[in-house]
């Protein structure tokens, strides 16, 4: 839901009353350093469920670094988005027309 109560916590924290729904800093951290050095990009699948505004940061933060990667004009990376939800996720970023 919209106004559920959220945390950050390692992957192998989350207790058992607790879910993962969206990635968290440190992954996303790792994700840049590997978007940022990539020439090809696949991406199928979103990072959380983006359709609840609390857990879309991951997603919507990997669309953006997919789109920086991809317009950077020293390396301008291949980037291939599969996936109706991973589609659906860009758009809704708004970085359709740039990714």
């Amino acid at each position: 839901a919209e106004d559920a109560n959220t945390a950050v916590a390692a992957v192998d924290s989350i207790s058992g009353d607790w879910r993962g729904l969206d990635i968290g800093p440190d992954t996303l951290d790792a994700f840049a350093t590997e978007i940022g050095n990539a020439n090809t990009i696949v991406w199928n699948g979103p990072m959380g469920v983006f359709e609840m505004e609390p857990f879309a940061v991951g997603t919507v933060r990997t669309a953006e670094l997919l789109a920086e990667a991809t317009a950077a004009t020293a390396r301008g990376a291949t980037t291939i988005v599969g996936g109706g939800d991973s589609v659906a996720a860009v758009n809704q970023a708004g970085l359709g027309d740039k990714v």
